[in-house]
C-alpha cells in the first residue's frame, strides 16, 4: 500500500519539482541581468522597482517550492510508516 501511494505521489512530485526549478531559473536570470545592469539601474533611479520585481520572483519561487516540499515530506512519511508501525507495541 505504501509503495503504491509513493509511486503515485512521486509522479506529482517530479512535476512540482520542475515548476519550482523553473521559478528558480527565472529569478536567477533576473538577478543576473540586474547585476549586469546595476549602474544603469542606479542612474535611472529604478532601484526600488527592480528590488520589488526580484522580491516578487522570490515569493513566486517559494510558493512553487511549497507544494514540492509537502509532497516530498509525504513520500518520506509513507516510506517510513512500515517501520513506525513495526516499532509500535501491540
Amino acid at each position: 500500500m505504501c509503495m503504491l501511494l509513493s509511486t503515485v505521489i512521486s509522479r506529482f512530485t517530479s512535476q512540482e519539482q520542475q515548476r519550482w526549478l523553473q521559478a528558480v531559473q527565472k529569478r536567477l536570470g533576473a538577478t543576473t541581468k540586474t547585476l549586469a545592469s546595476l549602474k544603469a539601474i542606479k542612474m535611472m533611479g529604478m532601484e526600488r522597482r527592480v528590488q520589488v520585481l526580484v522580491s516578487n520572483l522570490r515569493l513566486d519561487e517559494m510558493r512553487a517550492a511549497k507544494t514540492f516540499r509537502k509532497l516530498l515530506s509525504l513520500t518520506a512519511v509513507l516510506c517510513k510508516s512500515p517501520f513506525i508501525r513495526c516499532a509500535l507495541p501491540e
